[in-house]
């Protein structure tokens, strides 16, 4: 099987696999064509994911224009690419977003293997005050928790607190790697729950309501 080098966790490697690619079809759409498209379902919420939604170039440029549509743009970014070009020095999305634009930034805990390419200015609250931020830990062993307590400890909670930022942090059980009672006994035991910021165990409920393996759900 030929995979190219990726996150172990991902949800969908199938999409990283030779065999696979044909089977895999796409459309290249313009941004007004996607504004089109997104136009037929009953949402405002868009979520920009990927693989990685911000590497391309020019997704600035689809971001803007959805929030300029009116549609409340979630962008989730795994934690290697640097977000303060979307922020002013107060740590507020630019105005060119119309407050419509906010961030879940992920963490790539070591045993995903990834956890060398995370970019720690990301996460730096203290330093940058970014607001309105979801982090995401995503974990499966306590090393994993170890050091998602470790980042929030350090960069996330200081910051959030000292510039009253509206953050919140998300640990997420890599599935059938971690029961969600142990993520919920280590934050017991290190008083996670006592935090100012909020801090929740998430749990991935499409692997819940269907099987594990199913795509497009």
């Amino acid at each position: 099987m030929d995979v190219i080098y990726g996150c172990v966790w991902c949800d969908s490697q199938y999409a990283c696999m030779a065999e696979e690619k044909d089977k895999l079809p796409y459309q290249e759409m313009t941004i007004t064509d996607i504004i089109t498209e997104c136009e037929k379902y009953p949402t405002q919420n868009i979520t920009l994911t990927g693989g990685e939604p911000l590497i391309h170039p020019d997704v600035k440029y689809l971001i803007q224009a959805l929030c300029e549509a009116g549609y409340d743009v979630n962008v989730e970014t795994n934690g290697s690419v640097d977000i303060s070009e979307y922020f002013n020095e107060d740590g507020y999305v630019l105005n060119k977003y119309d407050n419509n634009l906010w961030f879940t930034v992920d963490y790539k805990c070591p045993s995903s293997g990834m956890d060398i390419c995370m970019l720690e200015n990301n996460f730096d609250v203290y330093k940058n005050k970014y607001r309105n931020i979801v982090y995401k830990f995503v974990v499966g062993s306590i090393e994993d928790l170890n050091k998602a307590n470790e980042i929030i400890t350090e960069y996330i909670i200081p910051g959030s607190l000292k510039y009253n930022c509206s953050n919140y942090v998300y640990l997420s059980p890599v599935f059938g790697e971690i029961e969600p009672k142990d993520i919920v006994t280590y934050m017991q035991k290190n008083n996670m729950f006592d935090k100012k910021v909020p801090i929740r165990v998430q749990l991935q409920l499409h692997k819940i309501i269907w099987p594990v393996d199913q795509r497009g759900v």
